[in-house]
């Protein structure tokens, strides 16, 4: 994604999560609207970090800093592992993303049953549904 919209570093989020490295120098801000903030190093603990306090309170800090009207935190499939699940204390609210070339109506159901002690689903997006 960094590559994508012509960023070519960006920071180590896990480890920045973990260590409460103060990640405003990654934000990268497009306008007066936008802020993004891409991750280049796959992380195995991940999901570890995700339900660290140190993460919560830097996210929130962060979020509190730039004073976003709407934040996107983009994570895993849920149903590929515990990462998506472990960001969900993050979050207010969800937008599930579903791949129309391969998500079935019972991996709906699936996702449906993993979060409904959650946050509330805003909506479903499919993507690809033409292929």
């Amino acid at each position: 994604m960094i590559q994508m919209i012509g960023l070519f570093e960006g920071p180590n989020l896990g480890k920045a999560l973990r260590e409460s490295i103060d990640l405003r120098s990654a934000a990268v801000r497009f306008g007066d609207n936008l802020v993004f903030i891409g991750n280049t190093v796959q992380d195995s603990l991940a999901a570890e970090t995700l339900q660290e306090p140190n993460a919560a309170v830097s996210v929130a800090r962060l979020i509190e800093d730039l004073a976003p009207d709407v934040t996107l935190l983009l994570l895993p499939p849920i149903l590929e592992g515990d990462t998506g699940l472990s960001g969900l204390g993050m979050v207010e609210t969800l937008l599930m993303v579903s791949d129309g070339t391969s998500t079935i109506p019972s991996d709906l159901r699936r996702c449906d049953r993993l979060i409904e002690n959650g946050p509330p689903v805003l909506g479903v997006v499919l993507v690809d549904a033409e292929q």
